[in-house]
């Protein structure tokens, strides 16, 4: 089971508050340092490094000088790279020695670890010196550079003593009985491998990266090899493989391998595959939200709104009609409504003015008028001339101009006056008012108005 502070860390990270996650991590860290394993320390300087505070990753990731770990190892690459895309080149050469004065004070320090375990510091070490090499030594002046290179043979020195794929082949056929003991002491200080860290750096470099032809097979490649892939793995390949349009490739993921590998959705995994949804105009991708219970009640309105535009281009109304039927309408009717997208529950959604007026155009378009001006009930109060607004768009959608006029002359005292005074004269008397609108009527509307 996850453990609370790995928890609250992920949390803190998917809310952007980086400060609190950081804060529980001291709390715990100086009030029982025990319980503070190297999956914590790498797990909250990915989170660091990925808000860009790379002072704090390299301070989180160098905090304690413990025995040789690969999970603590991979915390300073990471905030290695994360001072390197800063382009503070000396702060990065700094950490290298640090690097290197931690190998060697790790072997003086620390028990001797199991083989696979040997084969994962290997792994991280090549790594290390792969950015170092590739990455860090590019950013350096010419005239500074030789002084660095002797640090950096001393690492080379280290991977090609124990080259990574040797060392896993050969220490995956040699049972690993002498340190049973050991390796439990080791586990200890170095955390339970039930308490899984993911690394979805490899993704979000092809993410981040110029768009290349068939980088999607990459990604797909990289998640299908992940041992312990998250939510957040998904959310960013599903990302990838929307901007190349690749539909078929995005349902698997959704619907196969996030099952097969009993991956939960999160709220932002709905929203990449309703923003995927709209992207491509897919119907199997609306279906895939709206037939999985999971999925279905982790919309927000930020994740409702690209599913619904999606519907609405490909003329799904009826679908968008019996979702929003089965929205059940917010527990205390005297609530105000809000526009803030990412309110709680799904009972919000219905009190959501934006999200609302979506949801009316796109059953407009089915000459659903009534059920259009019904999905503004609950949001309506919160803004009543924006509210009358969005109708009346609504109803210039459905063509149903007499019930435009009623609303517009039944409601003058609410929109009349207000910030939306412009735009709600606008769609009776303005664009093309006489595609929807009789003229005689739209003569009529701008001598009341506009004159």
């Amino acid at each position: 089971m996850r453990d609370v502070l790995a928890s609250f860390i992920e949390a803190s990270a998917a809310r952007g508050a980086w400060e609190s996650a950081l804060a529980a991590w001291n709390t715990a860290l100086f009030t029982n340092s025990r319980e503070v394993s190297s999956n914590h320390t790498l797990l909250l300087t990915r989170v660091l490094a990925q808000y860009s505070r790379w002072r704090e990753a390299v301070a989180v990731a160098t905090s304690a000088e413990t025995a040789l770990c690969s999970r603590q190892l991979a915390a300073r690459r990471v905030a290695l790279l994360a001072t390197i895309k800063a382009g503070s080149w000396r702060e990065a050469c700094q950490q290298v020695l640090s690097v290197r004065r931690y190998l060697e004070n790790s072997a003086a320090i620390g028990p001797s670890v199991g083989y696979t375990e040997e084969a994962e510091i290997s792994k991280e070490l090549y790594l290390v010196v792969e950015l170092i090499e590739q990455d860090l030594l590019q950013g350096i002046p010419t005239e500074q550079r030789g002084l660095w290179d002797p640090v950096v043979g001393c690492l080379r020195g280290k991977v090609e003593r124990h080259p990574p794929k040797q060392a896993g082949e050969l220490r995956r056929c040699i049972p690993d009985v002498e340190n049973t003991t050991r390796s439990d002491e080791y586990q200890m200080r170095c955390g339970s491998d039930a308490d899984h860290v993911t690394n979805n750096e490899e993704l979000v470099h092809i993410l981040r990266k110029p768009k290349e032809r068939n980088s999607w097979c990459g990604a797909l490649r990289l998640l299908s090899d992940m041992q312990h892939p998250n939510a957040a793995s998904v959310n960013i390949v599903i990302t990838i493989l929307k901007s190349q349009g690749r539909e078929a490739e995005v349902l698997r993921v959704v619907n196969d391998f996030m099952v097969s590998r009993k991956i939960q959705p999160t709220a932002i995994t709905v929203k990449a595959v309703s923003e995927a949804a709209n992207t491509m105009r897919s119907l199997p991708l609306c279906i895939s939200i709206l037939g999985n219970p999971s999925m279905r009640g982790k919309l927000t309105a930020q994740s409702a709104v690209p599913m619904v535009l999606a519907l609405q281009r490909l003329a799904e109304w009826k679908r968008c009609l019996e979702w929003w039927s089965s929205v059940p309408p917010p527990t205390t009717l005297s609530d105000e409504g809000t526009t803030d997208y990412n309110s709680g529950g799904v009972p919000n959604l219905r009190r959501h003015l934006k999200l609302s007026s979506y949801v009316a155009v796109c059953l407009a378009g089915g000459g659903c008028w009534l059920d259009a001006l019904a999905a503004l009930h609950y949001a309506a109060p919160y803004d009543p001339p924006l509210a009358i607004l969005f109708s009346l768009r609504a109803l210039r959608v459905a063509g149903n101009w007499e019930a435009a006029v009623t609303l517009l002359h039944k409601n003058c005292s609410v929109w009349k006056g207000s910030k939306v005074t412009l735009q709600v004269l606008d769609v009776v008397t303005e664009q093309n008012a006489e595609s929807w609108i009789p003229p005689h009527v739209v003569h009529v509307l701008r001598g009341l108005f506009r004159s």
